[in-house]
């Protein structure tokens, strides 16, 4: 669809083209969560309805305009337009826009005007040939000037130049609206990955004689931080052991944010006096309790001893989907009773279940991100996660969390809201004997 006017069309004719135009305009740019797509989306609606070729200029962290894009019916042009960008202090169409927030046209250029706009002999010479001399730059200001866009079309074809300023002009601002609120969701998915990182371990712990993995993936579009949280440290007793938890604060935000924290912190502080997890877990339950935060946490806490085969597990759940040791023959068994969430009762129902791991053996924790994904046959579910399981026998604990997240994105048929961890623990079938295996911490005495 082009907007050249046709002698035979009438005024109502071209204002219901304009409307469809903009419609549409207005449709693909308000898709568009980052500024390269709603950049491409730019260029994709001037050329060719608008112009034979369309240059989008923007203003960078310096003030100075940068070509971020160029889009022609003829991809060599597009392709070495888009290499230059304007020169400062030239009389380029693009930059007398940004300085004085107003269109510019040129019906009919002369040769310096077309060297000034082509930026380079090469772009001269493809302008020149084609007798692309009118040009057209329009703002893109939404809270400032962001920018400019500039058309170019033939010679020949300026006598039919009727609608095109008008609506270049109010694409321009539906850009603006557009790359301005990208900008936007850019700054605060940046944020929230940001704050997210500080809330998981900087690294995972390099324990001899275990094989350890983890994975995390944002729900959405990772623009909110979420509640999920992992970690593995050591609990700094005699038997020098190690802890791993994972968990699951209700919703998203900063408050949930700070609650997920709250709750990795606290329960590394409890270890200093504590030694059950049930009696960790009720420490952390009776914080948020006083705290009166209006979510509830789910919590897998496992206490890991080393023993001559393997290692023992201690493990207390707070309302959190049920770990998964996979058995060497390829049997995979849910772990723990489910216990009450935390923030929800003073007094919670919170069991000890002791499991030995055997080497070759791994252990999975995860959050309900995994079980609750949505694909064509409804949710993945536990069962699921435990058939694919099943067919990580033998294989490394990065292999394993590898094929479950593969697993599934593969099943998900969109994107989910919620956010998805993953802990592997695999006991090295070759390992030495565990048992008096150094932590990186001095014992503190025996716990409660």
């Amino acid at each position: 669809m082009t907007m050249n006017k046709s002698p035979v069309r009438t005024e109502a004719e071209l204002a219901e083209q304009r409307y469809r135009f903009l419609l549409t305009a207005s449709t693909m740019l308000s898709a568009s969560l980052d500024s390269a797509s709603a950049i491409e989306a730019l260029g994709r609606l001037a050329v060719p309805a608008l112009a034979d070729l369309c240059l989008i200029d923007m203003v960078d962290s310096a003030g100075k305009l940068s070509r971020v894009a160029a889009r022609a019916i003829e991809e060599e042009v597009a392709e070495s337009m888009e290499k230059v960008s304007p020169v400062p202090d030239t009389h380029h169409p693009a930059s007398r826009v940004v300085l004085l927030g107003e269109p510019v046209l040129i019906p009919s250029a002369t040769d310096y005007e077309l060297q000034v706009l082509a930026g380079s002999e090469e772009n001269f010479a493809h302008l020149e040939s084609r007798n692309l001399r009118w040009s057209l730059s329009v703002p893109i200001v939404a809270r400032s000037c962001l920018g400019a866009l500039t058309l170019i079309g033939r010679e020949d074809s300026y006598a039919e130049f009727v609608i095109v300023p008008d609506v270049a002009e109010d694409l321009a601002r539906r850009a603006a609206l557009a790359l301005d609120n990208a900008k936007l969701f850019e700054s605060s998915r940046d944020m929230a990955i940001t704050l997210q990182k500080s809330l998981m371990p900087a690294g995972l712990p390099v324990i001899p004689g275990l094989d350890i993995a983890a994975r995390y993936r944002a729900g959405g579009e990772g623009a909110e931080v979420g509640g999920d949280f992992y970690d593995v440290f050591p609990t700094g007793s005699k038997d020098e052991g190690w802890a791993a938890v994972i968990g699951d604060v209700c919703g998203k935000g900063a408050e949930a944010a700070a609650l997920s924290a709250l709750a990795r912190h606290t329960i590394r502080a409890a270890n200093v006096n504590l030694r059950k997890p049930s009696r960790i877990l009720a420490f952390l339950n009776h914080l948020v309790i006083q705290g009166a935060y209006q979510r509830f946490i789910t919590v897998a806490y496992c206490r890991i001893r080393p023993t001559q085969d393997g290692i023992q597990l201690s493990l207390g759940r707070a309302g959190h989907p049920p770990p998964l040791l996979l058995r060497r023959d390829g049997r995979v068994v849910a772990l723990g009773r489910p216990g009450t969430l935390i923030g929800v009762t003073p007094e919670p129902n919170l069991t000890d279940q002791v499991i030995q791991v055997h080497p070759g053996e791994s252990l999975v924790l995860y959050t309900d991100g995994v079980t609750e994904a949505r694909g064509l046959e409804g949710r993945f579910n536990q069962s699921r996660l435990e058939e694919e399981l099943a067919k990580c026998t033998g294989l490394g604990a990065v292999d394993i969390a590898d094929h479950l997240e593969s697993a599934v994105l593969d099943f998900q048929t969109h994107l989910s809201h919620d956010d998805m961890a993953i802990l592997v623990i695999r006991v090295e079938p070759d390992a030495r004997p565990l048992a008096g295996v150094r932590s990186l911490s001095g014992g503190t005495g025996r716990k409660p």
